[in-house]
């Protein structure tokens, strides 16, 4: 009998164990193989990689306009502000190992002209704009390229021009309040994400711009920019391109990972900051009811999708800036939710070893 209670109980700490672990498996991770963060605290600094700076250039990857990069009062701290007049930008001193990887970032923008670029990733070598490879987030308010609002736009050598277009807009104006932007690659198949909602991906919102007339390719993937197939001087560029002028634009907290992370992943990151949650009780919570009218060209259909924003709101940004106490609340409620799963299950195994102990004491007897 006391070899079967013993067996009973390790079997309850197996179960035990493995319930915690099948929990803490599942939870999301912001951490892993980040490679590149740059918080703009006073400099350029990649606080994930012993500090080595970005390096600071020009529009067209000249040398920049100012001496010094500008940092201004961001949504953490301070952040790197660039002037569309001026065109200075960032190229960063990180790069992924492979076709899948994540950059995520909080940006507000004044002011966008015809395809600004937010993010640009792309070779100083092979950097024609039709017949080269090259990926982007991009802040078109003058709705001339993918959209009026950030989204994802590609070319390959072929001229394929691959974008993703959100159908929810951050804006009814020509710029945005604070939002954290991020977007997740994954062997060609990309996704955007606006405060943690997945807002659009290559496969659901794929859009062949700039202008349908303009690509000549027919591939339905993002091109593959690193490893093997990368070109050897392909970087990571902030506001900058081979050709455009950059928006006047905040840019702040900019992390990139060497791997995709998932929609989890993507959530909790978000709710590391000031405690938002995905939930429409999150003041910056993405509600398709605010949002900005939003044109693409789509090369299946070359038909216009728009989506009309509710006019007579007073508040034209789908963003706004939350309350820490509140956010602080929420985060804290969400990890009193896991605890209560982790000690329910515990609680329950054992309640069930107890029972069949009982059991097997009765018939003993008997």
């Amino acid at each position: 009998m006391k070899k079967t209670i013993s067996l009973l109980l390790a079997a309850a700490m197996l179960l035990s164990l493995a319930a915690a672990a099948g929990i803490c498996a599942s939870a999301a991770d912001t951490t892993s193989d980040l490679i590149g963060y740059y918080k703009f605290e006073g400099d350029l600094s990649n606080s994930a990689s012993d500090g080595d700076e970005a390096d600071f250039i020009g529009i067209t990857f000249s040398s920049s306009f100012d001496d010094d990069p500008m940092l201004e009062v961001g949504y953490d701290g301070y952040s790197f502000y660039t002037l569309s007049d001026f065109g200075d930008g960032l190229k960063l001193n990180c790069l992924p190992t492979d076709n899948c990887y994540t950059i995520s970032f909080w940006a507000k923008a004044s002011t966008c002209g015809f395809a600004a670029p937010i993010i640009w990733i792309g070779s100083e070598t092979y950097n024609d704009a039709s017949y080269s490879n090259w990926i982007g987030i991009w802040a078109d308010f003058d709705g001339s390229s993918w959209s009026t609002t950030p989204s994802i736009g590609s070319n390959d050598e072929s001229n394929s021009k691959v974008g993703a277009v959100p159908t929810e807009g951050l804006s009814d104006e020509s710029s945005f309040d604070w939002a954290y932007i991020t977007m997740t690659i994954e062997n060609g198949y990309g996704v955007l994400y606006y405060n943690g909602v997945e807002v659009a991906n290559t496969v659901d919102n794929f859009a062949r711009s700039l202008i349908p007339s303009y690509a000549g390719g027919d591939a339905t993937e993002l091109p593959l920019m690193f490893g093997d197939e990368g070109y050897d001087d392909t970087a990571i560029y902030v506001c900058v391109n081979a050709w455009d002028s950059p928006a006047t634009m905040y840019i702040d907290e900019l992390k990139v990972y060497d791997r995709t992370l998932s929609a989890d992943d993507v959530a909790a990151l978000y709710a590391e900051y000031d405690g938002h949650t995905i939930s429409e009780y999150d003041p910056d919570y993405v509600d398709a009811t605010e949002t900005s009218e939003v044109t693409t060209d789509n090369a299946e259909t070359e038909d216009t999708s728009a989506v009309s924003a509710d006019t007579s709101s007073e508040n034209t940004s789908a963003v706004t800036t939350a309350d820490s106490d509140d956010g602080s609340d929420s985060s804290d409620e969400s990890s009193s939710t896991g605890s209560f799963l982790i000690w329910a299950i515990f609680g329950g195994v054992w309640v069930v070893l107890i029972v069949i102990i009982v059991v097997v004491i009765v018939r003993r007897r008997k």
